[in-house]
């Protein structure tokens, strides 16, 4: 167990070269512990009570803005869960358990809270690969639940699932169930993931951008029915571009996402379930670190 640091350590100026947008300061009254995470974070980090285990999670918070300043960090989102909410997610943790084939992939898996709720629900850790272009978050997971990549062997890879290197367009998907642990890239799980997740990651770039992205993505998919894609990000009842700093964001509603897809996929070939959902109170008092949005936009791609 890490012992406890002073508050005074809870203070640390940002990074804000790393952010082409205003940085907020931390707010710990925005602490949120997702209830269904408890649990978890109390068996992983030793911490059982509630004010340790809040001063630890506030420290590591802390460091991480230092580092990364992002709004989603700032929101606790490492501290609450998506993707137990979708309609699928039992169907999802039974497919790991059962089927020989299954590979669990999230993509943007941040500090990976959602990734070890459903490992800690009874998905394989064998079959889960996950990926993200900043490999401190990863490792800032580690911290945040008391664990190393001995403890808790999940397949990393670093990388962006723009870069060719990562995911190849020019190398035919593989006829033979890759082996997980020996991957150093996307590419040999082309039209071999089962399920594929993706947490706040779509509303970081503009609409021309999530195209080739939900492109890139569908051609991870497996080709089984009922292979699925999931996630969650900043919706709003009117699609639009939105700047943070310099940078546009698209932010979807349920039309425009799936028409967004329906240029990726065959029609009839899939079902979509998107919704918009009103943000928790926690996170909307500190809405304006989040593009002043208040809805999520709430999704997921089944082959049919």
């Amino acid at each position: 167990m890490v012992s406890l640091s002073s508050p005074s350590t809870l203070v640390k100026k940002p990074n804000s070269k790393m952010a082409n947008y205003d940085v907020l300061p931390l707010d710990p009254a925005l602490y949120y512990l997702d209830p269904r995470l408890a649990r978890l974070f109390k068996q992983s980090t030793g911490y059982r009570n509630e004010a340790d285990l809040k001063a630890h999670i506030l420290r590591i918070q802390a460091d991480a803005y230092a580092m990364c300043p992002y709004p989603c960090i700032r929101l606790f989102s490492f501290t609450q869960l998506a993707v137990t909410e979708y309609p699928y997610y039992k169907s999802i943790i039974r497919q790991g358990r059962l089927d020989p084939n299954a590979i669990l992939l999230e993509i943007g898996v941040g500090f990976g809270n959602d990734i070890r709720k459903m490992i800690y629900d009874g998905y394989p850790i064998e079959k889960v690969v996950v990926m993200d272009k900043n490999q401190k978050l990863w490792e800032i997971g580690h911290r945040l639940f008391c664990s190393t990549p001995r403890t808790f062997p999940v397949k990393f890879i670093r990388g962006d699932i723009f870069d060719q290197s990562v995911l190849s367009d020019y190398t035919s998907p593989s006829l033979s169930q890759p082996n997980i642990h020996s991957l150093d890239t996307l590419t040999p799980l082309k039209e071999h993931a089962t399920t594929i997740t993706l947490q706040m990651v779509f509303h970081l770039f503009d609409l021309k951008r999530q195209y080739l992205l939900a492109k890139r993505v569908a051609s991870l998919l497996s080709s089984a029915p009922n292979s699925l894609i999931v996630g969650r990000q900043m919706g709003d009842a009117t699609p639009r571009t939105m700047m943070l700093g310099k940078s546009p964001h698209f932010i979807h509603n349920p039309e425009s996402w799936e028409r967004m897809w329906s240029d990726v996929f065959p029609k009839g070939s899939v079902e979509y379930r998107t919704a918009l959902v009103d943000l928790p109170p926690h996170l909307r008092s500190g809405s304006s670190g989040m593009l002043g949005i208040s809805q999520f936009l709430v999704w997921s791609i089944r082959r049919l």
